[in-house]
Formats: C-alpha cells, sequence, structure tokens
C-alpha cells in the first residue's frame, strides 16, 4: 500500500472543504430576484473545489510522493503569517482598522526582509489608503477601536 503525500491529503482536504460548501449551501436559493441568490457562491465555490481538488489528487498519485511532515508546513512563514491575520481580526475592535491593519501589513513586510524606512511608508500608506477609500469613499463603517479612526 502506497503511503498518502502531503499533496494527496490537501487534494483530499479541499475536496472536503467542497463538499461542506454544497452541503451548507444546498438550502439557499441559487437564483434571486435580480440575478444570482446566495446559494450561488456556495455552489460554485463547491464544484470548483472539487473538480480543482479531484485533478490535484489524480495528478499527486502519478508522482508517487511518499508522506512527509515537512511537506505540510516547509517553512515557519506561513504559520506565522496565518497568526498575524488571526490576531488582525481578533484585535481590529479594540485598536481600530487603521492600527490594525498597519500592523499586519508592517508584520508582512517585515517577513519579506525589506528596509524599515520602506516597510513603514508601504505599510502607512496601505492601512491610510484602504480606510480612506472604504471609510471616507465609499462611506463603509469601519471598526473605530482606540483612537477616532
Amino acid at each position: 500500500m502506497r503511503n498518502i503525500g502531503a499533496n494527496s491529503l490537501g487534494a483530499i482536504l479541499f475536496s472536503l472543504l467542497g463538499v461542506f460548501y454544497l452541503f451548507c449551501g444546498r438550502q439557499l436559493a441559487i437564483k434571486g430576484q435580480f440575478g444570482p441568490g446566495p446559494g450561488f457562491f456556495p455552489l460554485t465555490l463547491g464544484i470548483a473545489l472539487i473538480v480543482l481538488s479531484c485533478a490535484w489528487w489524480v495528478t499527486n498519485r502519478f508522482k508517487g510522493m511518499d508522506f512527509s511532515w515537512r511537506q505540510l508546513i516547509p517553512s515557519t512563514k506561513p504559520v506565522l503569517m496565518l497568526a498575524g491575520c488571526i490576531g488582525f481580526s481578533f484585535f481590529i475592535d479594540i485598536l481600530g482598522t487603521v492600527i490594525a491593519l498597519f500592523a499586519l501589513t508592517w508584520a508582512i513586510w517585515f517577513f519579506e526582509k525589506i528596509s524599515w524606512w520602506l516597510n513603514l511608508i508601504l505599510s502607512l500608506s496601505i492601512s491610510l489608503g484602504l480606510y480612506l477609500i472604504f471609510k471616507v469613499g465609499l462611506g463603509v463603517a469601519l471598526p473605530e477601536g482606540l483612537l477616532w479612526f
């Protein structure tokens, strides 16, 4: 019996995610009054995930790769990025949109090992630019947090 590779395991998990989307979206209407309904996106995403993960699984079965736990997480960078995104979602209400976005973008650019001043400029421009686009331009209500923005 062949060992399952990390890519095959990922394909199986993504196909299960596609089945989950199909299962959860089956109660929603696919067509709405003026276009696609709330069930259109889960249906489309579920089908796409299942088809693509099946293709991924078939191509990986022909490679004959053995399983290695190191293949699942080849470096700590993705884990730290995921932790930053989770931290962002927890602290956005407390710190506010601009400060939380600044911290997230600063951390992302920090992992890319660019100079601190370029990191500062990019983080400030992204966080303030998104604030201006969504809050001022589009009028979307964003979490305010510690400061007034």
